[in-house]
């Protein structure tokens, strides 16, 4: 039983020994790839549980997906999946504030994306998010900001519990929280740069 959803990776633990009593293998399996991804059968995994059965079972996982990482026992794709999110979503925001500065000053924001991507701030935010789904108008990155929230909560909680500082991320969760009192909560999340400097 493969687990395809963002789950707090304590519950997964709980959920992997209920199946094992059962003699069912229950894997935790993070997506990253988006609804693009899933639509072309190119998600990428990240895997935690029992390693042999995780073989045994990568040739069904190979028909929709370019890359698997098994990354170590139960949790750990459920764990990786959280920190993922993290930098993705806060990277995301970093560009939208960065975008209002440049606007501000007279900068088009399709020319400060050009010069982010022509150097060491790129990422994919800056080279996918915004000339997709922001400078194109459509605002369609097809997930809304109550997931965004829920995702950047949890890994801001799972970090609180290992005793780590996580200041930067629980200020993207802050900013997230904002959004969903602002009355986001399903509002494509692209649409966040329309509405940072308000929230």
């Amino acid at each position: 039983l493969y687990d395809f959803t963002t789950s707090d990776p304590a519950y997964t633990k709980k959920l992997s020994a209920k199946a094992k009593r059962k003699n069912v293998y229950y894997l935790d399996a993070g997506m990253t790839g988006g609804a693009t991804g899933a639509d072309k059968g190119t998600l990428r995994l990240m895997i935690g549980g029992d390693k042999r059965t995780f073989t045994r079972t990568k040739p069904v996982l190979e028909a929709f997906t370019t890359q698997l990482f098994h990354l170590g026992p139960s949790g750990a794709g459920h764990t990786m999946k959280l920190i993922f999110n993290m930098v993705v979503h806060t990277n995301f925001l970093v560009v939208c504030e960065a975008g209002l500065m440049a606007e501000k000053v007279g900068i088009p924001l399709s020319a400060m994306i050009n010069v982010i991507n022509a150097g060491n701030a790129r990422n994919y935010a800056s080279e996918r998010r915004f000339p997709d789904h922001v400078l194109s108008g459509t605002w369609d990155a097809r997930s809304r900001i109550y997931n965004l929230n829920k995702d950047v909560g949890m890994a801001v909680a799972l970090a609180k519990k290992m005793g780590l500082p996580v200041e930067i991320g629980s200020s993207t969760s802050g900013y997230l929280k904002r959004a969903i009192k602002f009355g986001m909560s399903e509002t494509d999340f692209s649409r966040l740069y329309q509405e940072l400097r308000h929230i």
